[in-house]
């Protein structure tokens, strides 16, 4: 079946200009420093904290294999919010859910973990890449979270590509399929519907270096689903964002929606992130 969209004149506009905010270098920085990127929420928890940043991963088709950690790539992410963050006075929470399961028993997931750890819930800023975005909008739907903002990016809102069949028996992959329950649920769940004014939902585009073909979607997740632009969904986010990359043809299929996840791809979005959370 073809990537492409059937109407692309329909397509939001392209912006290729990075966001104007504040940035700051990867520096010497380890992905796999455990015990940094693994501290436990409730080492700030007790401590009076500005607000919280929550960093949701997307999903994971080998979890729960132990060997495996979906966080991985987003570890670079989170060690730039957290070190910049955290002497701001703000609580990074990067937690790591079950992707084996509905998003929905997923955001319960969360949502017991944080009660737990008495993470706080005030001036909350949400970030959820890929599912993660859909665990983020879930936890504000359940009436647990009013995020101060919350920002998908690649996120599958109006399910992944009708071309994606992988992992059937997976209840996390199922969740996000166009035909979801869950989702149809969550699109037109009135609380998250009174919340979008605050959402950024960011979807990417690619065209084909040499051959100049455009795709509206980054391989899994189309640019109108990641934008929640359809019909019948309720209103649309506030900031609906549209980025553009050049890449070569004939790429593995997942490569580009794999890639976003990680720099330099993500830094475009860290920055339109980051200048939604005040100082």
């Amino acid at each position: 079946m073809s990537e492409e969209s059937p109407a692309p004149e329909k397509m939001p506009a392209v912006s290729t200009a990075e966001p104007v905010a504040p940035s700051f270098p990867l520096g010497d920085m380890l992905a796999d420093d455990q015990y940094e990127a693994r501290r436990a929420p409730d080492e700030m928890s007790a401590k009076s904290v500005k607000g919280v940043i929550m960093l949701m991963h997307g999903f994971d088709p080998f979890y729960p294999i132990p060997s495996s950690d979906p966080r991985t790539a987003l570890y670079p992410f989170m060690e730039e919010m957290r070190h910049y963050y955290e002497p701001r006075g703000y609580l990074i929470y990067n937690n790591m859910y079950p992707t084996n399961v509905s998003f929905v028993t997923a955001a319960s997931f969360v949502q017991q973990n944080m009660t737990a750890l008495g993470i706080p819930l005030h001036n909350v800023h949400m970030f959820g890449y890929s599912m993660g975005g859909l665990v983020c909008r879930q936890l504000v739907a359940n009436g647990f979270i009013k995020p101060s903002s919350l920002m998908t990016y690649c996120t599958p809102n109006l399910g992944t590509a009708a071309w994606i069949t992988w992992y059937p028996y997976n209840l996390g992959a199922m969740s996000m399929w166009q035909s979801s329950h869950d989702l149809a649920m969550l699109n037109n769940n009135p609380t998250d519907i009174s919340n979008r004014h605050n959402y950024t939902m960011i979807g990417i585009s690619y065209e084909e270096t040499g051959t100049g073909k455009r795709h509206y979607n980054d391989q899994l997740v189309e640019v109108n689903s990641a934008i929640l632009n359809g019909s019948n969904c309720g209103p649309k986010p506030g900031r609906p964002v549209h980025w553009s990359y050049y890449k070569p043809h004939n790429v593995e299929i997942g490569t580009i929606h794999s890639a976003c996840q990680s720099f330099p791809m993500i830094r475009a979005a860290m920055n339109q992130f980051i200048a939604t959370v005040p100082d």
